[in-house]
């Protein structure tokens, strides 16, 4: 989560008082249920999950892959699991475990680094691994993340990654910071243009070791119901307006009330937005899903 939301190598400290703090929390309650609709999508493209699996949720994050795994197979076949969540933001993985223990998952919250995990799994360890929307804010395009994960799954096993094809609010933020911010300000963070082609993230996990024989390759539609308008927004802008090579400016908290309007505005005209009876919000994403086995 906190990789989404750093800067891109800012040391600019301001922050506008109206922006909301980037917790776990808010980024859930951001997301909505898209992030466990991503990870539900990806776990229905892999082989049924069998008694005593034991799976690997790689930048679990506050737990959408594990509580997708733990979905998809019956409560008996879950009680034999053993899954092992793994992210290095602490408050993501507390909230993590709160969840577990809620849902009583066959789960354990590990902080370590997806790009190294020598130190606390061995080789060929794992009969699945997901990865739910992590790969594309990892240095190196993930290249480092899939050696691991190429190198603790078992012969046979299976990987389940993902990247987005087409997100419906990005370009909102994007209009808004242009609308808003001096001529020549840098863009908000990028870099997920080069993931929506399905080749680029075949060729990231081939980098990685995999045969690219053993790569299923499939794009599926993934629905998002979040938060009511105004707070969705507010959430949004709060949580990715900041993210440029210089962090928040000063006019940006005069500004603040001008970026909210133009970013509802803009998802007003976005393909795949909708405002819904209730004041909410439901948005459409397109994903790239990859399975590959070892």
């Amino acid at each position: 989560m906190s990789q989404i939301n750093d800067p891109q190598g800012s040391n600019n400290t301001f922050v506008p008082k109206q922006a909301l703090a980037p917790t776990p929390q808010l980024y859930d309650e951001l997301v909505g249920d898209g992030m466990q609709n991503l990870a539900k999508a990806t776990v229905a493209e892999i082989v049924p999950i069998e008694e005593g699996s034991v799976t690997l949720d790689d930048g679990c994050g506050t737990g959408a892959g594990t509580a997708a795994i733990a979905a998809s197979v019956s409560s008996h076949i879950l009680s034999t699991l053993s899954i092992k969540g793994v992210d290095i933001n602490a408050a993501s993985l507390e909230a993590y475990t709160q969840k577990a223990a809620k849902n009583q998952w066959p789960a354990e919250a590990i902080n370590a680094d997806a790009q190294n995990l020598t130190t606390i799994t061995p080789d060929c360890t794992f009969t699945h691994i997901i990865g739910t929307a992590f790969l594309f804010v990892l240095p190196e395009d993930g290249v480092p993340a899939m050696k691991e994960m190429a190198r603790t799954l078992k012969s046979g096993g299976t990987a389940a990654l993902n990247s987005w094809y087409y997100v419906p609010n990005m370009d909102p933020i994007r209009i808004a910071s242009q609308k808003t911010r001096p001529a020549g300000t840098p863009e908000i963070r990028g870099g997920l243009d080069k993931w929506s082609d399905l080749d680029f993230l075949k060729s990231t996990i081939v980098k990685a070791g995999f045969s690219e024989n053993n790569i299923t390759l499939v794009r599926r539609d993934v629905y998002c119901h979040a938060a009511e308008f105004d707070r969705y927004a507010n959430m949004l802008w709060s949580f990715i307006g900041g993210t440029t090579s210089v962090g928040w400016l000063q006019s940006d908290e005069e500004n603040w009330d001008k970026a909210i309007d133009i970013v509802k505005e803009e998802h007003r005209k976005t393909p795949g937005f909708e405002l819904m009876e209730d004041g909410t919000v439901k948005l459409k994403f397109v994903a790239n899903i990859a399975v590959v086995t070892k």
